[in-house]
C-alpha cells in the first residue's frame, strides 16, 4: 500500500458536502482515480461512519467533485461528480448532485478558473459531464449564493422517457403499483407513500420499507429496460400536502408546502432531500398525469414549487424555454470549509 497526498478542498453546497479537486492534480487512470477518491472519503466502512476519511457516513457527504476549465467553446467550466459508497469500495459516476453543483460553481470561481469576475460576481456555463448537462451558474461571492439553471434539451425524450406519465408495474410481494418515472437531473421513480403504507413522519420499519423500495426499483428497471446498476431509478416517495414534523420535530404546516417528497438512504430516511430530487419533483409537477402533479397543490407555476422533506422545505422552478428545451432553476448557498492536502492509502 502506497501513501500519497493530493491538493483538495472540503466544501458544502446546499445540503451536501464533499471533497473538491482540480482535474490537473489527479491521475487520469480510472481505477487509480477511484482508489484515491474512496480512500480520501473513508470508504469502505462497514459501520457506516467513514472514520478513516473525510466522509460523514451519509450519502449526502460521501461525494467528490473534479473541476477543470472546459476545452469546449460551449462551456467555461466542466466537472465530474462522484457518488462514493459508504459501505463498499465503489464509485458511481452515472449520477448528478444538485447541491454540490452550487459548490462546484463557487470552487471554480475561487480557484481562478472563471475569467470574467466583476464586483465579486460571475456568470458562466458549466458542463456536468456525467449527465452531459448544461448548467448556467451565477455566483455572488459576497453573499455566498449560487443561482443555477439546469438545462435539458428534447424535453419529451428526456423528461418523460417516452412513455405514459404514470404506469403500473407488478412488484414481487406488493402487487401492481403506480409509478411515475422522470429523467430530470437524475433518473427517479415517484411512488405514493400511502401505497407502501408509510408516511414521511411515520416510518416504523425502515428495513421493510427499504426492501419494498428496492423491489419497486428492480421491477421498474426491468419493465422499462433501464440500465445503470443498483441506483437507477432512484425511488422517491410522495405525499399530498399536510402538516408534518421534520427531523428537528418542528411542525411544517400544510400551507407551507405544495408537495411532500422523501427518499431512502443507507440506514434511514434521507436526512433531507437531494436537490436533484427537488428539481425532478418540479418537472414532474408540471407534467399532467404524473403522481406528483396529481398529489400536488402547486397552482402558480411562475413561482417555485415548495417541496416538503425531512429537513424542511426547498424550492425549484422549471422554466419552459421552447417545445424542445426546458430548464430548472434553484438558488443555494455554498462555502469553502477547508483547503489543504488529503492523504490517502492506495
Amino acid at each position: 500500500m502506497t501513501k500519497k497526498s493530493y491538493p483538495a478542498v472540503f466544501m458544502r453546497g446546499g445540503g451536501a458536502s464533499g471533497l473538491f479537486y482540480l482535474a490537473d492534480d489527479l491521475p487520469t487512470d480510472a481505477a487509480e482515480l477511484d482508489k484515491i477518491l474512496i480512500s480520501a472519503i473513508g470508504s469502505p466502512d462497514r459501520y457506516g461512519v467513514q472514520l478513516d476519511g473525510l466522509g460523514k457516513g451519509t450519502t449526502s457527504s460521501s461525494k467528490s467533485v473534479i473541476v477543470s476549465k472546459s476545452k469546449s467553446k460551449d462551456y467555461d467550466i466542466e466537472y465530474l461528480f462522484a457518488q462514493i459508497s459508504v459501505e463498499n469500495p465503489s464509485v458511481d459516476w452515472t449520477r448528478s448532485c444538485g447541491n454540490l453543483a452550487s459548490a462546484a460553481a463557487l470552487f471554480a470561481v475561487e480557484e481562478g478558473l472563471v475569467d470574467d469576475v466583476k464586483n465579486d460576481k460571475a456568470k458562466f456555463r458549466m458542463h456536468q459531464v456525467n449527465r452531459d448537462e448544461l448548467i448556467e451558474a451565477t455566483v455572488d461571492l459576497n453573499e455566498g449564493l449560487v443561482r443555477l439553471a439546469f438545462y435539458k434539451s428534447k424535453m419529451k425524450e428526456h423528461m418523460r422517457v417516452n412513455f405514459d406519465p404514470t404506469i403500473k408495474v407488478s412488484v414481487e410481494g406488493i402487487g401492481k403499483i403506480d409509478v411515475s418515472v422522470i429523467d430530470a437531473t437524475n433518473l427517479v421513480a415517484f411512488v405514493r407513500a400511502r401505497d407502501l403504507d408509510t408516511k414521511i413522519d411515520g416510518v416504523t420499519n425502515f428495513l421493510e420499507l427499504k426492501d419494498k423500495a428496492e423491489k419497486i426499483r428492480v421491477a421498474v428497471a426491468k419493465a422499462l429496460n433501464i440500465q445503470g446498476g443498483t441506483t437507477n431509478p432512484r425511488i422517491l416517495l410522495v405525499e399530498a400536502p399536510r402538516d408534518f414534523r421534520d427531523r428537528s420535530n418542528r411542525i411544517v404546516a400544510k400551507n407551507q408546502v405544495d408537495i411532500i417528497v422523501f427518499a431512502l438512504s443507507t440506514h434511514e430516511i434521507h436526512a433531507g432531500l437531494p436537490m436533484t430530487a427537488v428539481m425532478a419533483a418540479s418537472v414532474a409537477a408540471g407534467i399532467e398525469g404524473t403522481i406528483v402533479e396529481k398529489e400536488s397543490s402547486w397552482k402558480d407555476q411562475t413561482k417555485p414549487i415548495r417541496v416538503g422533506h425531512p429537513s424542511g422545505v426547498d424550492g425549484a422552478r422549471p422554466i419552459s424555454l421552447s417545445d424542445n428545451e426546458t430548464a430548472v432553476e434553484i438558488v443555494l448557498d455554498a462555502r469553502r470549509l477547508m483547503s489543504g492536502l488529503v492523504h490517502v492509502n492506495v
